[in-house]
């Protein structure tokens, strides 16, 4: 049974530009994973600039004495609020930062499929050569065959006149 190299080949190729194509598509997810895992890090950052901001102003206030008790109270309550949100933030960020990891595995395992997929192209590649070059070599060798047999012939020919 011979086998079709040129047909394998071109399978291998389809295979290799849908391997390419997912490549494509992981990196770009990989990128837009990073991007909101950025901006949930400058969440995070501005949560805590506000906290800092709060109690920046709430000092400069006590420091001008203009600060009650029930202002300070009222201080307290808003800057556990912002520890709250500072938390959220936090935690998405955590979040954020585990679908990067994530997204960054899948496209590790599109690119091992890629170098797999792309090594079985040439070696499919190699084969079909291999195999262009023995069929040349036996049409050669055949054609040689057959010159010798009509040289033999003509001889014998010759001979026999």
């Amino acid at each position: 049974m011979a086998i079709a190299w040129k047909l394998l080949a071109d399978v291998r190729e389809r295979h290799q530009r849908s391997a390419l194509q997912a490549v494509g598509r992981d990196r770009r997810v990989l990128q837009a994973c990073e991007a909101q895992a950025q901006e949930a890090e400058q969440q995070w950052l501005q949560q805590h600039q506000a906290k800092a901001l709060h109690w920046q102003s709430t000092v400069a206030a006590a420091g001008e004495g203009g600060c009650s008790v029930a202002q300070m109270r009222q201080a307290g309550a808003w800057s556990r609020a912002l520890d709250g949100r500072i938390l959220t933030a936090g935690t998405a960020v955590l979040q954020a930062h585990a679908v990067v990891a994530q997204a960054g595995a899948v496209l590790d395992a599109s690119r091992t499929q890629l170098r797999r997929v792309s090594a079985e192209l040439e070696k499919a590649r190699q084969m079909q050569q291999r195999s262009l070059a023995e069929q040349r070599a036996l049409q050669e060798r055949r054609q040689d065959e057959a010159t010798e047999e009509a040289s033999v012939q003509i001889w014998s020919t010759a001979r026999r006149a």
